[in-house]
């Protein structure tokens, strides 16, 4: 993570972002209010967060080339390390729960599972009937995430191992017609532009295609601004943390800077 770009982009983003009482969209209005303002959680959020506190206790050693991380160089760390630092904040995964239930979101796709604690805050926030299917290129994440998994309803999350560019074709092609994109699973330019390219074919024509960490680097800065001023993408929302792009037909071209609610750091 380049942090001085990352600190620098922040300051620029709160002198120039707009909260709710400077919104004129009642579309965004709403959201601002339902998803970033609100408070309320997943129903049943406490076995969610009794395993973070389980794995931020975890020794188990993880050696392995993490394929999001930004480098290619293996690296040691333990699944504590992992959870005490790459997980996100409960009240930041509350956030995705919020929006995929605003959004009235029922089949999801996200890449970077990690050890699956956002992943079934975010499932949660999907339709009764509703789907999440994740990818995982590190394989002691998958093994703990999957196992997590269990204590969901069943079919709820549908894990998948290995690296996204071998296992997010062929799933894009038997499953298709996602509402709901969260993408967290490498902050490089050209695979970032890769990946949403490979999945807007795939998305519903209102889906909403959710990027985490748009100021994680200049790349990711570059990425997102890119996909900012595309046209296929007619409303996109700046939250800092997280940029959120929306496919929509009737949606006339705007673009908003948003303040991220202190509260969800």
């Amino acid at each position: 993570m380049d942090r001085w770009f990352a600190l620098t982009s922040w300051i620029r983003h709160r002198r120039m972002a707009l909260g709710r009482y400077g919104l004129h969209s009642p579309y965004v209005y709403a959201l601002f209010n339902e998803v970033a303002l609100a408070r309320d959680q997943p129903q049943g959020v406490a076995d969610i967060e009794t395993d973070r506190k389980k794995y931020r206790c975890d020794p188990t050693p993880v050696l392995t080339s993490d394929p999001g991380a930004g480098s290619s160089r293996p690296s040691s760390r333990t699944i504590a390390s992992v959870a005490r630092h790459a997980l996100k904040p409960p009240a930041q995964a509350a956030f995705l729960f919020r929006l995929a239930r605003f959004h009235g979101a029922c089949r999801a796709l996200e890449l970077g599972t990690c050890l699956g604690t956002t992943s079934r805050y975010l499932a949660r926030g999907l339709k009764p009937e509703g789907q999440l299917h994740t990818i995982e290129g590190v394989p002691e994440f998958y093994h703990v995430a999957a196992q997590s998994f269990n204590r969901e309803a069943s079919g709820r999350i549908v894990p998948h191992a290995g690296h996204f560019d071998e296992v997010l074709p062929e799933l894009l092609r038997r499953e298709g017609h996602f509402d709901f994109v969260f993408l967290d699973g490498n902050h490089r330019y050209e695979a970032t532009m890769r990946y949403v390219n490979k999945i807007i074919p795939y998305c519903t024509p209102d889906a909403m295609i959710v990027l985490d960490d748009i100021y994680w680097s200049r790349e990711m800065a570059r990425a997102w601004n890119e996909m900012r001023a595309d046209p296929r993408f007619p409303l996109t929302l700046d939250f800092y943390h997280v940029g959120i792009l929306v496919l929509s037909a009737r949606q006339q071209k705007e673009d908003f800077r948003l303040k991220w609610p202190l509260s969800l750091r």
